[in-house]
């Protein structure tokens, strides 16, 4: 057993090596390269008590940050080297740390995080947030994550993941900003019961600290899709467009929000000037607020 492991790590050393002779890399790689380098020729301790276990756990645990951080921080748009390398080391070496340490919350944490970004199976993905969530049932972090991820399934566990992250951390605006978008849905209306609580939610994350154009992004969208509060969507567009000029998307939902509400110049002026900034992709009532097809609009 042990001269297999020693194989397996003879392997990835020299495929590592191998990469790096043959993959142009800059700095920031070369950094994450030496700590994969470092953790792969430590020596694993053989002693078997809980202690050491723990550490065996952890140890597997720094292994797979060092990819993980290579698969989340590198920039692979210039196609230097496929993520996938370190997507998959990633997951061999937390899957390893929780086989060496069941009650290690923080690799069973990160194996959903690292599972989820491509995978939509709930079930398999949650399994790992919610062993985490058992170890440490504390931690604002797990919950908030946990609860980002079900708002995509399921609502109200969602829901109540959001609420669970406000009692432990009731400063923090994320998990109200979160538990709003996740009441949110297309159909309500403006009489819904939900509306009152969605507001309550986006107005409690804009007291706190918070980025104030992400939250009133999400807030015009329930107020454009859910209440139909158009006029009200279109203000919080607008401070978005001040605050982050740079979140273009502002301008297209705005667009949306002047054409429900009868501004036909001001929609085509918003959907214009989101196309002049690289906005692309299918334009809602295109040819209502600018009198032109959609074809024609993207041969201009």
């Amino acid at each position: 057993m042990v001269r297999s492991v020693l194989y397996i790590l003879a392997f990835i050393l020299f495929y590592t090596s191998l990469q790096a002779q043959t993959i142009p890399i800059d700095n920031k790689i070369e950094v994450f390269r030496d700590s994969i380098q470092y953790y792969l020729q430590k020596e694993a301790p053989k002693d078997s008590s809980y202690l050491v276990a723990f550490s065996i756990g952890k140890y597997y645990y720094l292994l797979a940050e060092q990819y993980a951080l290579n698969y989340t921080q590198l920039d692979t748009a210039s196609g230097k080297i496929s993520p996938l390398v370190y997507y998959d080391s990633a997951m061999q070496y937390l899957k390893l740390s929780t086989k060496k340490n069941k009650s290690f919350a923080p690799a069973y944490y990160y194996l959903g995080v690292m599972l989820s970004q491509s995978n939509d199976d709930y079930k398999n993905v949650s399994k790992y947030f919610y062993s985490a969530i058992k170890l440490d049932p504390d931690n604002f972090e797990y919950w908030l994550t946990s609860a980002n991820y079900t708002s995509f399934f399921k609502q109200e566990a969602a829901i109540s993941q959001y609420t669970k992250a406000i009692e432990l951390n009731p400063s923090d605006y994320r998990a109200y900003m979160g538990r709003a978008a996740a009441r949110s849905h297309p159909t309500q209306f403006a009489g819904d019961p939900q509306i009152r609580l969605i507001e309550e939610d986006f107005a409690k994350a804009l007291s706190l600290d918070c980025d104030s154009a992400e939250v009133l992004l999400k807030r015009g969208w329930s107020r454009l899709h859910n209440a139909r509060n158009y006029d009200d969507a279109i203000l919080d567009y607008t401070v978005v467009i001040k605050l982050a000029p740079d979140r273009i998307e502002a301008y297209y939902f705005r667009a949306q929000s002047f054409y429900l509400n009868g501004q036909l110049t001001e929609a085509c002026a918003d959907y214009t000037r989101w196309k002049e900034l690289g906005g692309t992709g299918w334009i809602y009532y295109i040819k209502e607020a600018c009198g032109i097809s959609y074809e024609d609009w993207y041969k201009k």
